[in-house]
């Protein structure tokens, strides 16, 4: 919880390159075994992390992120639930 704060507070001082280094970090960290918790934190993770590719304008980068975050939506939830259906609506990773 505490490196998603300092991603907060790098991103809202638009240091970018130090909070996309906190992510993966955060991305990294050991988890007991995959919970529904974990799984909804990996996703979230990906997401932002894409994100902020996006916004420093490395397209190639940000669409891995998406990818691999729907990826951990759809096993953790599987592919008929709403959630993913709205992940690939705002996220135009499902066509």
């Amino acid at each position: 919880m505490s490196l998603h704060v300092l991603v907060s507070i790098y991103s809202s001082l638009g240091r970018f390159e130090e909070a996309i280094s906190v992510l993966e970090r955060a991305i990294q960290v050991p988890d007991p075994p995959r919970s529904a918790d974990h799984a909804f934190a990996a996703f979230f993770d990906h997401m932002q992390l894409g994100d902020m590719f996006s916004m420093l304008g490395q397209v190639d980068r940000s669409i891995a992120c998406y990818e691999e975050g729907l990826k951990i939506q759809i096993e953790a939830l599987g592919e008929t639930d709403p959630r993913v259906r709205e992940t690939c609506r705002f996220e135009f990773l499902c066509f």
